[in-house]
């Protein structure tokens, strides 16, 4: 290699690769080794570099097939870090768009773990205090009527607002907005994408598991009804209902139940209930 930059490139190249958790927590446990034996050097170009290591990363990525890098916004430098895939910034995201839940299935069953979220800015605004639908502060994205695509219409004012996320997906903008009824146990999913709005009403708290290509992935748990997985597509507002496929989407797969306290997919920590 003859310069640092060089070097950088070769790592983003080999970032494009796929890889087990366990390669890569061999490759970083290998490189944490050689770290410890090296001094780091200022470089001319103002940012310091571990010009050795990165050779060292370089080699230990060749044979053992690739790691993860974060790109900084900094000077577009490109600095390597250990299997971190942010769903935000990440160039290599881009190629989760538009996959089909098969292939997200696929993807999960044969590394152990799901592609992250393929969209951008992602954010979680959890109401300090509940607040019905008709309430203008609730700043819901239903008017008077709920209309479901699976239960037909409710009228807003049972409801209250307890959840709501929003970001981006090829730079369409998505809001998602989940309602629980004042009374009883009925909650609705609502996708926003653009200027389409779709609902859905479910008779259990949604508990999401993790955010994977286009798709919320979550679980509606009742063990008497197999505690079944949905996914929905924040582009297009689909469902996908759930079968073997959506629960291979999940984080929580290969199990049956005993969902994880915390949400996977994205860049940020958020707990897959909205209180925590």
């Amino acid at each position: 290699m003859n310069s640092e930059r060089e070097i950088l490139e070769k790592l983003s190249l080999i970032s494009s690769m796929q890889m087990s958790v366990q390669k890569q927590d061999e490759i970083w446990n290998n490189i944490e080794q050689e770290m410890k034996k090296t001094k780091f050097r200022k470089s001319k170009r103002g940012f310091t570099m571990f010009s050795n290591i990165a050779a060292v990363v370089v080699a230990l990525a060749v044979v053992t097939g690739g790691i993860g890098y974060e790109a900084h916004t900094n000077q577009s430098k490109q600095i390597p870090t250990p299997h971190v895939t942010t769903a935000s910034n990440s160039k290599n995201n881009k190629q989760h768009l538009n996959m089909t839940p098969q292939k997200l299935a696929s993807y999960n069953v044969k590394h152990g773990q799901p592609l992250p979220f393929a969209g951008q800015n992602v954010t979680r605004s959890v109401p300090k205090q509940a607040l019905s639908i008709t309430n203008p502060n609730s700043a819901s994205m239903f008017g008077a009527t709920i209309q479901t695509k699976n239960a037909g219409s409710f009228p807003s004012n049972q409801f209250k607002v307890i959840d709501r996320w929003t970001g981006s997906i090829q730079e369409q903008s998505f809001t998602i907005e989940i309602d629980k009824k004042s009374e009883g146990n009925k909650y609705i999913i609502g996708v926003a994408s653009g200027s389409k709005e779709t609902a859905y009403a479910f008779n259990q708290q949604p508990w999401i598991t993790n955010f994977t290509g286009d798709y919320m992935v979550f679980a509606t748990p009742n063990p008497a009804q197999g505690n079944p997985i949905f996914a929905i597509n924040l582009n297009t507002g689909v469902l996908t209902q759930p079968s073997q496929i959506t629960r291979e989407m999940s984080s929580a797969y290969p199990g049956m139940g005993g969902y994880s306290t915390m949400i996977s997919g994205l860049p940020q920590q958020y707990s897959a209930l909205p209180n925590g």
